[in-house]
């Protein structure tokens, strides 16, 4: 008889999620303190860039807080295992247990149908997904009651910290846990980099759309989206009254419901408020499904659940997110580092479906593949029925191939394990299909449906002499998890591999087998602009990642080399480090310092505008270059300013009135049809008043002879196909419009040479 396990090494299981909530924590704040650091010299009140660090480390911290809640209101929560003999069938309660033959662990099938009381429903993962929605709804209270519980939510995740990171630090190795402060110090300085290197965004947004209107027009595009939905509560762009835009705005409407808490513009949101929460959520939502996952496989000992002290782990989080392979050749194959963080739906969706799928093995663990033998059917049901069905449709309004992608593999699944032989499973697959379809229709611009275009995604971003080793790059991480997968099943013949199929062992590797080449399909047959091809075939990469990190040393290493060849394999291995290494070093600093370089040029603009000596625009002049007073003088004459703040100072207004007016614009004021400069920028002029007013516009399309994007919802307008005249001015025409829409009032913009803007309010009500 095997010896139990000690309750005091299995009675936190918990824990090990201490982790990921203080590595995410810090990364927010590193990512905040970059942020500040970026704008020294320029307007830089403390409390947003404070106010978003304390609500990403609130989304971090709250899901441990309440699983401990939940440890002290059930003491035997977490103890699933003590008291039961280790490889033995059983739960120590005399409950059965059943094999998992996908990961070789076991599950437990019990009356109430959980482990205790860390059931799906109380996982890490699931009441991560839960804080989420709470905040949403606390952002959305604002706007309904007028009440913001934000003192309340940022207070319990600073506080909720610090007991965290005392109690982390105390129970753990020290230099381990100083190793994963720094290093998540070290991805919040990276992704910082990424995301503000690029055009996309800048803690200097604001000033370069003044100084120039050279800025890219997505964040302006997304706002305004954002904003129709916090103003009028349409998913819209605004450009001429508020026509339903099929898209997946969830995540814009997430974020306006985020700036409703932190009390800021939806853009500035976009340029402080997402790097900051969301992109740390991105990363510990990796970790957490990882940890999820290592505390399944590991219940015997809470040490190695914890991915503190594995190395491989951490070594691997980096390789993934910044890569060892220099940009250059990575961008050849068309796998592209930095997209995780520029595409805001992307980062908010991964970390999403990562932690559903967390919460389904969880479940799986529980019930296995027949949760109808279950004693308590309907918790045994409520998930595949209702939780997993309803997130992977949510999956669909944050990013649509996130919803295709977990259908596909939630189905195939399903198929798998023999769930749709039953009659109740086969029907619900139905319904949930039909739900897909419908949902497809609304979040998927009709744009987008471009037919068929073999290899296009190849020939359009890699060069032929690349083809061959596109999917061997592109896949590598799914090739790496199967690979080793089946090394430690100890597959290693075709036939092996049938076996292995048939009992289903290996189903993780399946389902990533069939992520991977599902998610390949469409940009090898279909146009999909922009390159947004990648977003498909780039999900295998995080759920591979999630599954190695799980695995750590214990996967990478299952089957170790004899003894005796360990100097020449360390040799070896050395001489292959050091390159990657540095050309890792060089890959994590390329973006903060073409961010640094961006920041000094803007800099040195508006020190030329102020009439002042120019100090040069490299990275070494920015000690130079942080003269408040010019660079405030230098704003003030920017040609863009007045116009811009005319707009803003129409975001101040009432939302009651907002809600109510729709704004006007005349063709002929360049001071705004002219702010964006960039080439191309026309079709794109009309959403910067919905961005920044939070107003939706009537007849805001673009001129005559602007070559028109079908993106960015503008298919979903007429273009104008004559230029304006005196009668498209008149009230009654504008009026009717706005009526439309049930809009009741036209406000109408004049703008001066200077730009700055008078106003003339059209009442609408009693008019013909």
């Amino acid at each position: 008889m095997r010896t139990p396990i000690p309750e005091t090494r299995a009675a936190e299981p918990h824990r090990a999620f201490a982790t990921v909530a203080v590595f995410t924590s810090f990364s927010a704040i590193a990512i905040a303190a970059v942020y500040w650091i970026s704008r020294i010299g320029f307007a830089n009140p403390a409390a947003p860039v404070v106010r978003s660090a304390m609500l990403a480390v609130f989304l971090a911290t709250a899901p441990y807080a309440a699983r401990s809640a939940l440890r002290r209101r059930h003491p035997s929560a977490g103890r699933s295992l003590a008291g039961t003999k280790q490889g033995d069938a059983g739960n120590g309660q005399g409950e059965p247990a059943k094999v998992d033959r996908a990961t070789g662990s076991e599950h437990r099938v019990s009356g109430a149908g959980q482990r205790n009381s860390y059931g799906w429903a109380t996982s890490y993962s699931f009441l991560w997904l839960l804080t989420l929605a709470v905040t949403a709804v606390a952002g959305r209270a604002v706007l309904l009651f007028g009440v913001n519980l934000f003192p309340l939510l940022g207070t319990v995740g600073v506080v909720s910290l610090v007991v965290i990171v005392a109690r982390w630090m105390m129970r753990g190795p020290k230099l381990a846990s100083f190793a994963v402060i720094a290093t998540s110090i070290g991805f919040g300085a990276w992704a910082a980099g990424v995301v503000w290197g690029r055009i996309y965004k800048s803690p200097l947004f604001a000033e370069m759309m003044a100084l120039d209107g050279i800025v890219h027009h997505d964040a302006i595009g997304l706002a305004a989206l954002g904003n129709m939905l916090r103003t009028y509560g349409v998913a819209s762009v605004g450009l001429d009254g508020l026509p339903y835009m099929p898209y997946h705005w969830g995540s814009s409407w997430l974020f306006a419901q985020m700036a409703n808490l932190l009390d800021m513009s939806v853009l500035d949101f976009y340029q402080l408020g997402y790097p900051v929460t969301m992109i740390p959520f991105f990363l510990g939502g990796v970790l957490g499904f990882a940890t999820e996952v290592r505390g399944l496989t590991r219940e015997h000992d809470v040490r190695l659940q914890d991915l503190r002290s594995d190395f491989v782990a951490w070594v691997l989080l980096l390789v993934a997110t910044i890569g060892v392979v220099p940009m250059a050749a990575m961008d050849a194959l068309g796998v592209w580092t930095s997209n995780l963080v520029i595409s805001e739906s992307y980062a908010v969706a991964i970390p999403c479906a990562l932690l559903l799928l967390g919460t389904t093995m969880v479940y799986w663990k529980d019930f296995g593949p027949d949760p109808l033998a279950a004693q308590n059917r309907i918790s045994a049901l409520l998930l595949p029925c209702l939780v997993l069905p309803t997130g992977i449709i949510l999956l669909g309004y944050l990013k649509i191939s996130l919803m295709i992608l977990g259908f596909v593999v939630a189905g195939y699944a399903a198929l798998r394990v023999g769930l749709l032989r039953r009659g109740a499973f086969l029907l619900l697959t139905v319904v949930v299909a039909v739900a897909f379809a419908l949902t497809s229709r609304e979040v998927s611009l009709p744009a987008h449906r471009e037919g068929l275009a073999p290899l296009d995604f190849l020939r359009s971003f890699v060069p032929p002499a690349w083809w061959p080793l596109f999917p061997l790059v592109h896949l590598f991480w799914s090739f790496l998890y199967v690979g080793l997968r089946m090394r430690a099943t100890g597959i290693s013949t075709i036939g092996g591999l049938r076996v292995a199929v048939r009992e289903g062992r290996i189903l993780d590797a399946e389902v990533v087998t069939v992520l991977a080449l599902v998610g390949l399909a469409p940009g090898l047959l279909l146009h999909i602009d922009g390159g947004s091809a990648f977003y498909f075939s780039d999900v295998q990469r995080w759920l591979s990642v999630g599954l190695l990190l799980a695995g750590g040393s214990a996967l990478m290493f299952h089957a170790p080399t004899p003894r005796q060849d360990f100097p020449l394999r360390r040799a070896a291995l050395a001489m292959l480090a050091i390159p990657l290494a540095i050309s890792m070093a060089m890959n994590a600093t390329f973006w903060m310092r073409q961010m640094l370089r961006a920041n000094a040029a803007t800099r040195n603009a508006l020190y030329s505008a102020s009439a002042s000596t120019t100090s040069g625009s490299t990275i070494r002049d920015l000690p130079s270059l942080g003269d408040g007073t010019l660079l405030r003088a230098g704003l003030q004459s920017a040609r863009n300013q007045n116009a811009l703040s005319e707009l803003r100072q129409l975001a101040d207004l009432p939302r009651a009135d907002r809600r109510r007016t729709a704004l006007f614009i005349p063709q002929d004021e360049s001071a705004y049809w002219g702010i964006l400069a960039r080439p191309g920028a026309c079709t794109f002029a009309g959403h910067v008043a919905p961005a920044l007013a939070a107003m939706a516009m009537i007849d805001g399309m673009p001129a005559v002879g602007c070559k028109l994007s079908r993106y960015y919802g503008l298919s979903g307008y007429s273009p104008r196909l004559r230029p304006q005249t005196l009668q498209d001015m008149m009230p009654s025409v504008l009026c009717a419009k706005a009526r439309r829409y049930g809009l009741d009032r036209v406000l109408t913009l004049r703008f001066d040479v200077k730009g700055r803007a008078t106003r003339e309010s059209i009442q609408c009500s009693g008019m013909s």
